[in-house]
């Protein structure tokens, strides 16, 4: 009886730390840090579409959104682009250079996502170089009126009257006198230069009456 008793506790000890040792190993199956990995969703470039004109530089920025909803500025270290490196070129840090007239577009990408924006490069609109007045060294009869005008011409070739905006002057007021439009009036014998300028480029056309 005394053996009997011995032998179930001895039993009943093994069971135990057998189950005991079962309970460590389950405990130890679960991973701490087990989280889903945040990754790039998508891109934005800004401006998203831009007119500018040939020689200009526009800066583009990118923008990453990740899969957790957070942003991050990502201009210096995404890959730039252009589509048509004749219209416009673009280095890092999206800096473009305008170089043609004419559309491209500008790509920014990271780790595999891109983002797109369109950029139109216009002409540089032309400037005036040059006034001619009319008539060219006229005579008139003192007493009598004269009208003059003048004309433009532009950097593409172009031309423009543009005798109405104008500033009008006479050398000598005492033989001719002049006014807004280019109407002048003859006094007294003599000569004088009449002159035609534009007030913010300073150029001056000129005829001598």
């Amino acid at each position: 009886m005394k053996k009997l008793l011995l032998s179930i506790v001895a039993a009943t000890l093994a069971v135990s730390i057998g189950c005991g040792g079962s309970n460590s190993s389950s405990g130890g199956s679960s991973s701490p840090g087990g989280g889903s990995k945040v990754t790039l969703q998508s891109i934005q470039v800004t401006p998203a579409v831009t007119s500018v004109v040939v020689g200009a530089n526009q800066t583009f920025k990118a923008t990453g959104t990740y899969s957790d909803g957070s942003s991050q500025d990502l201009t210096a270290s995404a890959k730039w682009g252009s589509s048509s490196t004749s219209v416009a070129t673009i280095g890092s840090g999206g800096v473009a250079t305008c170089k043609s007239p004419g559309v491209t577009t500008i790509t920014a990408k990271s780790q595999g996502v891109s983002g797109t924006s369109t950029l139109t490069v216009t002409a540089i609109p032309p400037t005036l170089t040059s006034i001619v007045v009319t008539p060219a060294n006229p005579s008139v009869v003192a007493g009598q009126t004269l009208q003059f005008s003048s004309t433009g011409i532009y950097s593409d070739g172009s031309t423009q009257d543009l005798s109405s905006s104008l500033t009008w002057n006479s050398s000598d007021t005492n033989v001719v006198t002049i006014v807004s439009g280019g109407m002048a009036t003859s006094k007294n014998p003599g000569t004088t230069t009449i002159t035609a300028k534009d007030g913010s480029t300073g150029i001056i056309g000129t005829s001598v009456l």
